[in-house]
């Protein structure tokens, strides 16, 4: 039996900021397993399928994992007191060596803006596409001055003179899936939509431990 778990890269932690049932936190992910716990309600499909779906996919043709009578929309995730929220992986891709994915998640309009962060200027998935890792993880207080959550430009100026770098992706989904394959963190190309449909509805079924009502072709 494989005790030590995953193998490079894996995923060492989720956070989240200004997300609802969680707010803000940090949560480790054991390479071997992790569980999540609690009543109907309080947020387990959130952490453990619908915000990866989120980050992997970059919201095209989100499905919540949650069964419910009404559709639930992305942009319904950040706490009502917030017009806009993040939530981010830190991926270790080898012994304390991280780079981070992420979304940024607009409550209206509704818009979803993934990112990447790690330690080079200008990576591009055709000229420049290897990333550089961190030599350290990203926690929820690195996105919040002064009790106040940044945006994107402003964690830009906040770390760029540290090494550490931040690119959004809005509007560029192809090209951030892309680097995402290219740097093995993702097995598949999600730039091509049946790969897509075929990751969302895994993520679906997998959350409810039993069939949804999807095309039998594009479920793992």
């Amino acid at each position: 039996m494989n005790l030590s778990g995953k193998k490079y890269p894996r995923i060492y932690s989720i956070s989240t900021v200004g997300i609802r049932n969680h707010n803000n936190a940090d949560l480790l992910i054991h390479p071997l397993r992790t569980d999540f716990t609690g009543q109907s309600g309080t947020g387990k499909s959130l952490i453990a399928a619908d915000l990866p779906q989120l980050i992997l996919t970059a919201g095209k043709f989100y499905k919540s994992a949650t069964q419910s009578n009404d559709p639930r929309e992305y942009n319904e995730i950040p706490l009502k007191k917030f017009s806009f929220a993040y939530a981010f992986m830190n991926i270790e891709i080898k012994n304390g060596k991280f780079i981070v994915i992420g979304v940024m998640i607009k409550r209206s309009p509704k818009q979803l803006h993934p990112f990447i962060i790690q330690g080079q200027m200008g990576i591009d998935a055709d000229k420049n596409p290897t990333f550089k890792p961190l030599d350290k993880v990203i926690r929820f207080k690195d996105f919040l001055a002064n009790e106040e959550m940044l945006t994107i430009e402003n964690f830009e100026k906040k770390f760029d003179k540290q090494g550490i770098y931040i690119s959004s992706f809005f509007h560029k989904t192809k090209e951030y899936h892309k680097l995402l394959k290219e740097n093995k963190i993702l097995h598949l190309d999600l730039s091509d939509d049946e790969n897509l449909q075929k990751t969302i509805c895994s993520f679906t079924s997998n959350a409810f431990k039993r069939k949804r009502n999807c095309n039998r072709r594009k479920c793992f």
